[in-house]
């Protein structure tokens, strides 16, 4: 069974976070996230 992957980058810049996820029939959904408190310590991460 494939997994989906997800990659969270942060912009420092724009204070957002653009979470990549990419499915197994290899269509790929951008989400981009507001700046929070509790999500500022995130970085790059990869769920499979």
């Amino acid at each position: 069974m494939k997994q989906w992957i997800m990659k969270i980058d942060k912009d420092e810049e724009k204070r957002s976070f653009v979470c990549h996820i990419e499915r197994p029939d290899k269509a790929t959904y951008l989400y981009f996230m507001k700046w929070t408190a509790t999500m500022s310590h995130l970085g790059s991460v990869e769920v499979q």
